[in-house]
């Protein structure tokens, strides 16, 4: 590999802080399309933060929902979600997790009910590590918000729900949280981890990754000839490190369920090497630093920050 003079590292940041964008763009509730839209309903599930902070988990099972015409006292319309079972713990905030999209008819709305299987909570260690029971009054969720279905843009519902602790009495409630609900709200959404194949897991930590392929989901380029770009993830210590294709890189990151936060600034060596391969670093680096969330098929690991990915395989 050919190599020219040494940069300075602040100059190979500044060109990553240019080439950047944020990971997932914050979505409105409410999505205009041209034309028909292929389903004109989403219904996400968020989470409120109150007492979530007390749980490694909370699983919600979910048995149906229910969204009420504002047009008729008697107008119900009932579905069974796509997701059944959600983990509250990683949609606090603005975190969103879609459970069901299609298309319902067109007109006004005024309520959403989700009717509610079980609720499975399991505390933290240093609460004693324990499954404790959260209370769910009448088996279900209603939430009063009016909202539009149109046949030209899909309207996208945050349904959002907290845990919340009662008083002195040490008992946990799930409740709506009807502030942060509705369709006119903002959300990161979450995509749903796969469940893992029967041929052996592979893990995301302790696995050498090859980068194939880098850039948005339509619009993918492959590596340049005669270069490599490399990850490792190391358990337990929360460091990563790698070859980005002219320099060494590293690092330290955070993983929660399928959620991925590489911490910035990534440091690197300040080797410079000529186009287009610097191009080719700064683009995988700037993906690589805005990382949300990633999934592992098989032998393949695919990252993503919105449309942006980077997929590679097990070397």
């Amino acid at each position: 590999m050919n190599k020219s003079k040494i940069f300075h590292l602040s100059i190979i940041l500044s060109l990553l802080a240019l080439v950047s964008t944020a990971c997932s763009e914050i979505s409105t509730s409410t999505t205009s399309t041209s034309g028909v839209a292929e389903s004109n309903f989403r219904l996400l599930i968020s989470d409120d933060a109150n007492a979530i902070d007390d749980f490694a988990s909370v699983n919600v099972t979910i048995s149906k929902i229910g969204v009420h015409s504002a047009n008729s006292t008697s107008n119900w319309t009932e579905f069974v979600p796509d997701i059944t079972e959600v983990d509250l713990k990683p949609l606090v905030g603005e975190n969103a997790l879609e459970i069901w999209s299609g298309n319902l008819t067109t007109g006004e709305y005024n309520k959403v009910f989700i009717y509610v299987n079980t609720v499975t909570g399991i505390l933290n260690e240093e609460l004693g590590g324990e499954e404790t029971e959260i209370k769910l009054p009448s088996n279900k969720l209603q939430i009063s918000k009016p909202f539009t279905i149109s046949d030209n843009e899909t309207t996208s519902f945050v349904y959002d729900v907290t845990v919340v602790k009662a008083g002195n009495s040490g008992r946990y409630i799930l409740q709506p949280q009807i502030a942060q609900s509705g369709a006119k709200q903002e959300f990161k959404e979450i995509k749903k981890q796969k469940e893992p194949n029967n041929k052996g897991d592979v893990s995301l930590e302790n696995t050498n990754w090859a980068l194939e392929s880098y850039g948005t989901s339509d619009n993918l380029s492959k590596l340049l000839e005669d270069t490599e770009i490399t990850i490792r993830l190391i358990k337990n210590s929360g460091e990563f490190q790698g070859s980005s294709g002219c320099n060494s890189y590293f690092g330290t990151y955070d993983i929660d369920e399928n959620l991925l936060t590489i911490h910035q600034p990534i440091g690197q060596t300040e080797m410079a090497c000529l186009e287009p391969i610097m191009e080719q670093e700064v683009e995988y680096l700037a993906i690589l630093q805005d990382a949300e969330s990633y999934e592992i098929t098989d032998d393949q690991l695919q990252i993503s920050c919105g449309d942006r990915l980077l997929n590679y395989i097990k070397d």
